[in-house]
């Protein structure tokens, strides 16, 4: 990837044969965009993991990895660790292979998935709370 500067164009390389040329104002930094995208995803893995204590604790909900079902009923501080770890360093491995495709895919699908996971948790909140609690 690289910025013309005469043009003000950014010109990303795709497999080598094919040239993508976008203007700068459709896309911004896309450096910084990559940055937000793995900071949210680190964030919303934080939520997920706080949230799913919370469910599981009050018998609302069960963890769906089989690895972690345990650990988050009987040590909760390990599952958050554990959870927070995993998923760093797999964003880790990602981010410093941002230049390759595959990995920018794979981290706007971990975005995508942790911003659905994080929309579910909302509309769960939103399902057992008791509207009238509020009046």
């Amino acid at each position: 990837m690289s910025k013309n500067s005469i043009t003000g164009a950014l010109t990303m390389n795709f497999a080598r044969t094919q040239t993508l040329t976008l203007p700068v104002f459709i896309l911004g930094d896309i450096g910084a965009l990559m940055s937000s995208m793995v900071k949210a995803i680190l964030v919303l893995n934080l939520i997920d993991a706080v949230l799913t204590i919370y469910w599981v604790k009050h018998g609302l909900a069960q963890e769906m990895n089989p690895l972690l079902a345990d650990t988050v009923q009987n040590l909760p501080i390990v599952f958050v660790l554990v959870k927070l770890s995993l998923v760093g360093l797999g964003v880790c491995v990602l981010w410093r292979n941002r230049s390759n495709q595959l990995a920018v895919g794979a981290i706007c699908l971990a975005l995508a998935a942790y911003y659905g996971l994080f929309l579910y948790h909302i509309s769960f909140i939103s399902y057992t709370v008791n509207p009238f609690v509020f009046l």
